[in-house]
């Protein structure tokens, strides 16, 4: 049902660690955390080392962490005691040095406690989810509403390029041929009353690449809302600018949100009166049927 703070961080992070899966919830027009952004395959902690069923918050970061076991990892983020969510391990602090069984065991509970994650995960948290980001841990039978992402490549063998975590930005990657290139919108523009959904599709070229993972923004969410699904959910009459990100791909699609009985409030329209009827009205100082008799024809 979400949670609800005064000094509310951007995200909320949920791990459900039966299911070995991250999503991260966005805030709705309420300040309640109801809009999955981004989900995660990740591995949590093996039965001994099990992750703890916590509520907590992003403390430290580190770009290269030395671990247990004398191993290291990238983009480390802690959230309780000395659980981190963190990429897959690597002998050395190395993009190339990667260790594929770590890799290839995400999906599963593998970890001692902390949080593992492809890289382009472990990045995204690094650099989005600033501290005293929430986060949960907890056990649960569904894996989210953006449900359980596959890896990236699904097993990574000894020969090729096993070195290297597929979802790696970093440059040289070896990997970086087999990843989107760019994306097309199933609309760039939509017109919708308030209250209305839509969705919109994202087609990756090439056609048979899972990463970068898409990210949806929307610049006006008190006009519409969108999740990392794609799916729009209008509130109010206005505009908002939807901003879809796959790398350094880039599309927008423009909402326009238009009441059907109240057409003039429309400020997209721009009809001369639009602006000064919606400043009055906005502020309480007409009603909508005051407003119907303001309306010029």
């Amino acid at each position: 049902t979400g949670v609800q703070t005064c000094a509310l961080p951007i995200y909320y992070i949920m791990v459900n660690r039966k299911m070995s899966v991250v999503t991260v919830y966005g805030l709705d027009e309420t300040g309640c955390y109801t809009v999955p952004v981004r989900a995660m395959v990740c591995s949590a902690g093996a039965a001994g080392t099990m992750t703890p069923k916590v509520t907590s918050t992003i403390g430290r970061k580190h770009r290269w962490q030395l671990m247990y076991g004398g191993v290291y990892a990238q983009y480390t983020s802690q959230f309780y005691n000395d659980c981190l969510f963190h990429s897959v391990c690597y002998s050395k602090p190395s993009s190339s040095a990667l260790l594929r069984s770590y890799y290839n065991a995400l999906g599963a509970p593998a970890s001692h406690g902390c949080v593992r994650l492809q890289t382009e995960d472990a990045k995204w948290i690094y650099e989005n989810c600033d501290a005293g980001t929430l986060v949960t841990i907890y056990d649960g039978d569904n894996p989210g509403e953006l449900g359980k992402p596959a890896r990236m490549v699904n097993q990574l063998a000894e020969k090729g390029f096993a070195g290297w975590d597929p979802t790696d930005p970093a440059s040289g990657n070896p990997w970086a041929a087999q990843r989107t290139k760019d994306i097309t919108l199933s609309a760039s523009a939509l017109t919708l009353s308030p209250g209305q959904g839509a969705s919109l599709a994202v087609t990756r070229s090439p056609a048979n690449t899972s990463y970068p993972t898409v990210m949806f923004r929307s610049d006006n969410p008190s006009v519409a809302i969108v999740d990392g699904a794609g799916r729009v959910r209008t509130l109010s009459a206005g505009v908002a600018e939807i901003t879809v990100t796959c790398g350094s791909a880039v599309k927008t699609c423009t909402v326009r949100v238009v009441d059907p009985a109240f057409p003039f409030l429309d400020v997209s329209q721009n009809a001369w009166y639009a602006g000064d009827v919606r400043y009055l009205f906005d502020r309480g100082l007409i009603s909508r049927s005051d407003a119907c008799t303001f309306a010029p024809d």
